[in-house]
């Protein structure tokens, strides 16, 4: 028989399914490899240079909250989980222009309120992500 995955293993699996979707859908969006930083704007390849950058952070209730998770480049990723502000006002700028700051005040709120997903509703969220994915990823191989 064999063993059930953990809720946290569950959950990783669920978050690498949405960030890599974030990115796909971006590469789609613009018809291009190539697709700009949520941070500093530069361009880097949608699939080997960038990550899927959370706002807030994955451990919080928003974690696997698609509006909070964007392409963003490895180094700025890194700078911005060790507490570098300029890359965290860069991502911030990004937020507001896209999603205007009533968004960002509301989801703070939801961010800090404890929230614990069930066994279902993480697969369910990671099958969903990763048809989605699929489907991009179909569509970026006929574009590009």
């Amino acid at each position: 028989m064999k063993k059930q995955k953990s809720i946290a293993a569950l959950k990783n699996d669920a978050m690498r399914s949405l960030q890599r979707l974030v990115r796909a859908k971006a590469a789609l969006n613009l018809r291009s490899e190539l697709i700009p930083c949520c941070d500093c704007g530069r361009l880097g390849h949608w699939l080997y240079e960038m990550d899927g950058g959370h706002f807030y952070s994955r451990k919080d209730s928003v974690g696997l909250m698609e509006e909070n998770v964007h392409p963003q480049l490895k180094g700025c990723n890194l700078r911005m989980g060790r507490g570098d502000q300029k890359v965290a006002e860069g991502y911030r700028r990004f937020l507001v222009d896209l999603y205007g700051e009533e968004w960002l005040v509301e989801t703070e709120q939801l961010a800090w309120k404890p929230r614990k997903f069930t066994r279902g509703e993480l697969e369910d969220m990671r099958s969903e992500f990763e048809l989605r994915r699929k489907a991009i990823e179909k569509e970026l191989e006929k574009i590009l």
